[in-house]
């Protein structure tokens, strides 16, 4: 609550890091636990996606980092 809630978790996107997306119980705006977590993963796909249509694939697969 002290971090404006669901406002306050982080984005699925980080400017300062282009090409890493986010997902987890702790990421995006909306939900908790598995449902935060699921609705992040769909939310960063749907970045990874969009950077592919932009980028191109062979240049995204250059750059894609996993975490786990």
């Amino acid at each position: 609550a002290r971090e404006d809630g669901l406002a306050g978790q982080l984005a699925v996107s980080l400017a300062e890091h282009p090409n890493v997306f986010l997902a987890g119980d702790w990421v995006g705006p909306e939900a908790l636990l598995a449902d935060a977590a699921a609705a992040s993963a769909r939310s960063s796909a749907r970045h990874v996606l969009a950077a592919l249509a932009q980028t191109g694939a062979e240049t995204m697969r250059e750059s894609l980092h996993v975490a786990s």
